[in-house]
């Protein structure tokens, strides 16, 4: 049973996405969406990984929202996948990534939206 801001979260997330969102496009190797809706809810994390020669990198970190039926890629709705590739606006290029005891994507909004963990790989 859906709680009373499940319901009211499912009428007003249409308004919602396209207030505070903005269009990206999804990728998976050489496949990828048509524009979508997508917003960002956190920014600023550091990831910390630790290279061969031990120095440590940090990566600007993003969560994102897309609506589960709009994460279509070759023409079929899919599961978000560690190695997807979202295209902002700015055209700069986020990928989805795991991070310590989260995985990359999890579902959200009562199963509507998937929301993404990214890492920022690539600048216009």
């Amino acid at each position: 049973m859906s709680s009373a801001f499940d319901s009211l979260y499912a009428t007003s997330e249409p308004v919602y996405s396209s207030l505070f969102g903005e269009t990206v496009t999804l990728q998976r190797g050489s496949d990828s969406t048509a524009s979508v809706s997508a917003s960002w809810t956190g920014q600023g994390s550091e990831i910390q990984t630790q290279t061969r020669m031990g120095v440590k990198t940090s990566f600007v970190d993003r969560e994102w929202l897309v609506a589960k039926a709009d994460y279509v890629i070759d023409e079929s709705a899919v599961t978000p996948a560690a190695g997807d590739r979202l295209v902002d606006a700015d055209d700069v290029t986020w990928e989805v990534m795991s991070q310590p005891n989260m995985p990359a994507a999890e579902s959200y909004a009562g199963g509507r939206e998937w929301l993404l963990r990214t890492k920022r790989i690539a600048s216009a």
